[in-house]
């Protein structure tokens, strides 16, 4: 009779980058962590990453599911795996323990229920923070019961957003802050306490990043390493210097020949998040634009930038924070491209009045919403003028405009 072979564990020291490099394999693969005990990464044929802790109670074995590779990275499931293992030699078991957690309200629920019966009725700007915490809060914090999100738990994911966009990560702490303050005032079950209370909140200093030249030339080929999705995604809000947010849920049917139409309001049906004023917008793509997108693949509908789920992919901040990391320049963020872009336009003498229309800045009295759609032209001129003059600046080569009429996905 032959003899089965028994495969050996892969084990080994995981680091960050040997697991964004990971191709998908043709079956699950674990790989065991050297470094941490228990602690292995999954990794499944269609590309999802996740962490796992294994440990034994009772004599059996056991799997703690932590989260998925993107929403928390290596360093953060080895302080969970330690934790976990903590519990365990204390007698514990969290596998059991996050099952019998599984009774009472979730994180998500209580938020949208907050929404539904005091937001919307005391704040007429209800919208932003709903969509900070459906942005920034629901990946990671969303599904776990209300009762059991510690302070911990929101700290860990203030400090995360806080490396490089410190007032977000305030914006976010004061959206979660409000939900469980309403939530004690109303006497909801099990809520007990407001786990953002003791969180100092960071220092609020205006930014003035702007890239260099020397710099976007170090930067652009970098954006490349970190596969042709979120590349794309922020030479877009590079070269529309519209809102990493709004970019990343570009969706097909709002792009109309080379006019990308930003509705105002969200479209809950589609998951689109409407514009950070909730005023309509315009943005001319102009042709590298159009260039990057068609050879994404430019749907007629749904996400442009979408993830494995067809949901719009999550928030860039990771991967200009890994570009700095190996760059010798000053720290930069994704609203910074935003910035530079802006900056870049004025200093070729384009109007600040007509990049203040192309950011999409809200404007005093009753004129902003009657007259948005008239700076067309010249929006589309400043766009394809700061498209020229960023190619030749990543390449030395102009790009003359002209129409695409390539056909889309």
């Amino acid at each position: 009779m032959a003899t089965i072979k028994k495969r050996e564990p892969n084990r080994r020291e995981l680091t960050d980058r040997f697991i964004r490099n990971l191709t998908p394999p043709d079956r699950k693969t674990l790989y065991w962590d050297t470094k941490q005990g228990g602690l292995c990464l999954v990794v499944q044929p269609t590309g999802h990453k996740s962490f796992k802790v294994a440990y034994r109670s009772g004599g059996q074995l056991r799997w703690y599911h932590t989260d998925r590779y993107g929403a928390i990275y290596l360093k953060e499931a080895r302080d969970i795996a330690r934790q976990i293992r903590a519990r365990v030699a204390a007698g514990a078991d969290p596998h059991a323990d996050k099952m019998k957690s599984r009774q009472g309200i979730t994180l998500r629920k209580l938020a949208e229920k907050y929404q539904d019966q005091y937001a919307q009725k005391v704040n007429k700007s209800w919208e932003q923070p709903a969509n900070l915490l459906r942005w920034y809060v629901y990946p990671t914090l969303g599904t776990r019961k209300a009762k059991d999100v510690t302070r911990d738990d929101v700290r860990r994911l203030f400090r995360k957003l806080g490396e490089d966009r410190p007032i977000l990560a305030n914006q976010v702490l004061a959206a979660v802050s409000a939900v469980y303050s309403w939530a004690l005032g109303e006497e909801e079950p099990d809520i007990e306490i407001n786990p953002t209370t003791g969180i100092r909140r960071n220092p609020t200093t205006e930014r003035e990043r702007v890239l260099t030249e020397s710099e976007i030339q170090a930067v652009w080929p970098k954006l490349d390493d970190f596969g042709v999705i979120k590349a794309t995604a922020l030479k877009c809000v590079l070269l529309t210097a519209q809102r990493s947010g709004e970019v990343t849920h570009m969706r097909g049917e709002h792009i109309d020949g080379q006019w990308w139409t930003l509705p105002g309001r969200p479209q809950a049906e589609t998951g689109w998040p409407g514009t950070k004023n909730h005023l309509d917008h315009r943005v001319w793509l102009s042709e590298p634009v159009m260039e990057l997108l068609l050879e994404l693949g430019l749907p007629k509908n749904g996400f442009v930038f979408a993830n494995e789920r067809g949901k719009a992919m999550g928030d860039l901040s990771a991967v200009t924070r890994n570009i700095w990391a190996g760059l010798e320049f000053p720290r930069f963020t994704v609203h910074d491209l935003r910035r530079t872009a802006a900056t870049q336009m004025t200093s070729m003498g384009i109007d600040r009045l007509i990049v203040s229309r192309i950011l999409n800045h809200r404007e005093g009295g009753v004129t902003q919403i009657y007259d948005r759609f008239s700076y067309d032209t010249p929006k589309r001129n400043a766009l394809v003028a700061w498209a020229g003059r960023l190619l030749e600046i990543v390449s030395g080569k102009p790009a003359p405009e002209k129409v695409v009429t390539l056909e889309r996905a």
